[in-house]
């Protein structure tokens, strides 16, 4: 059976990281995977282009890369990135395999330390992006899991695979 998970949740709060630890284990596990980080899927600029539009662009390079590794034999995709309810139904919808949600989550401090430590704009942008990430929680899909990233990646993930039933190759 094929089967998904988006680890979201604001910039900074290590959904990248877990995501990387997640795809070790399931190396290590000898199950057949995908890690996919939505940030480069994403990652255009067309000036004037809407959100719904760059959405949709995101949901249409998804479904290739998603459909090519399923032909490949995939059957864990471990997906990560910001994603609000809108987007993750048309995400669901166009897959067409079960994916479960989970929030990333950390304190606002540890992530405004994580991201000042970088200094490019982008990093600037992305602490007002998580910023209002933490005040708008309500636009999120509904989580079937929480993790709070307060210790180690490894750890964090071993618990992630055994509430999702992913340790069974």
């Amino acid at each position: 059976m094929v089967e998904g998970v988006v680890l979201t949740g604001a910039f900074g709060v290590g959904k990248t990281t877990l995501c990387e630890e997640l795809a070790d284990q399931l190396e290590v596990l000898r199950t057949p995977y995908a890690a996919i980080d939505l940030d480069w899927l994403r990652w255009f600029d067309v000036p004037g282009l809407s959100r719904l539009a760059a959405e949709e662009a995101l949901v249409g390079n998804l479904a290739d890369v998603a459909a090519r590794y399923r032909r490949a034999g995939v059957r864990r995709f471990v997906l990560a990135g910001r994603v609000e309810d809108d987007l993750f139904a048309r995400m669901r919808s166009t897959l067409g395999f079960p994916l479960r949600v989970v929030h990333v989550e950390l304190d606002l401090e540890t992530i405004r330390t994580r991201l000042s430590t970088a200094v490019t704009s982008g990093r600037a942008d992305d602490l007002v992006a998580a910023n209002r990430h933490v005040r708008q929680s309500h636009a999120l899909p509904r989580a079937d899991l929480v993790v709070v990233t307060d210790r180690p990646a490894r750890e964090l993930a071993e618990s992630m695979l055994q509430a999702l039933g992913w340790t069974e190759t």
